[in-house]
């Protein structure tokens, strides 16, 4: 909880953004970049605050001369960039992740910490030179659903809960070659494939609530993927960027999910947990063979929910590796 002119205000996190909020606050991050230098970064949170938190130039100037009357020129300006660095610290705190930050379950807190405030603990930290990544936590989809040319298209839930597996696997082949070359080609099939249209308004459909996805399967109807794609390049930058960043963000929160599953990458330790996920060698074509057994049933694993695919898998794995040690211990 912050403190400004008597009014408090909690820290926002992307999920508890309205879409106005939403969209100014990422503009501010200057994406599609995921990460930038010390200087970058660090005026990219200062505006994020001062618009957060309604601070102006007058305000800041105040606050400084506050600081220089009560403790001098030199001591003043020190201790006042060290304020405003808490502060902004504090509301940036769930839209930028510091990764040499400590973690939260390295070392027991002070007892004397418990009496001081966030913003004086902030201030006394003793902190590694700062290597800041965007939060990649924005699950919440922007925009539901939205009209393209006259054709209404309906989004993924949030978080990819009605997602299946086949679809998840293109997604996620499709983002990693964007990351790679940041072309727009490949943005507009990731969210080509994420919106697509309604399912007939069919008695059956509406009774069943569309089986959990009102949008019409992508499965069997790639050849779509394209006239799609060309319609979203013609969108403006910002809801296409907004929603790539989502996307990314629903794949990381799946990839964290079934962290066991996929395998941590090279040199995930120095990402905190945005993990450079196209490192991990996914596999989805070969994973679905390996499940369905035989051809007969490729494509009722391929329409499995990608959750229940990888939960399933996070299971025979656990019982591999109970057998495994249970052989081991036999020895």
């Amino acid at each position: 909880m912050i403190e400004i002119n008597g009014t408090d205000i909690d820290p926002p996190k992307w999920n508890d953004l309205e879409r106005e909020m939403l969209l100014n606050l990422y503009t501010m991050m200057g994406l599609p970049a995921m990460m930038g230098t010390d200087v970058e970064v660090t005026w990219k949170r200062l505006n994020q605050t001062a618009f957060i938190l309604d601070i102006k130039q007058p305000f800041l100037d105040e606050w400084k001369a506050d600081c220089i009357k009560v403790h001098g020129e030199e001591r003043g300006g020190e201790i006042y960039l060290q304020e405003l660095d808490a502060v902004v610290r504090e509301t940036t705190r769930h839209l930028w992740q510091d990764l040499n930050a400590p973690r939260a379950d390295q070392g027991d807190e002070d007892e004397d910490d418990e009496e001081k405030s966030t913003v004086d603990k902030l201030i006394d930290q003793e902190r590694k030179p700062e290597k800041w990544a965007i939060s990649l936590t924005l699950t919440k989809c922007p925009y539901p659903d939205i009209k393209i040319n006259g054709q209404q298209y309906y989004a993924a839930k949030d978080a990819w809960k009605n997602m299946t597996f086949y679809e998840f696997g293109m997604v996620w082949e499709y983002i990693n070659a964007y990351m790679r070359t940041s072309e727009d080609t490949y943005m507009n099939s990731v969210l080509a494939i994420l919106y697509r249209p309604s399912k007939d308004a069919t008695e059956e459909n509406i009774r069943s609530g569309y089986e959990g996805d009102q949008r019409q399967p992508v499965r069997k109807h790639e050849s779509m993927i394209p006239e799609r794609a060309a319609a979203w390049a013609a969108m403006p930058n910002m809801v296409q960027n907004i929603l790539m960043f989502w996307a990314i963000c629903c794949r990381q929160h799946i990839y964290m999910q079934y962290i066991d599953v996929f395998g941590e990458p090279e040199h995930a330790e120095d990402e905190g947990d945005n993990y450079r996920q196209e490192a991990v060698n996914s596999g989805f074509p070969e994973m679905i063979m390996e499940l369905a057994g035989n051809i007969v049933d490729v494509d009722r694993v391929a329409d499995q929910n990608v959750h229940n695919v990888l939960m399933y898998i996070r299971k025979r794995k656990e019982d591999v590796d109970k057998r495994e040690a249970a052989r081991a211990a036999s020895k």
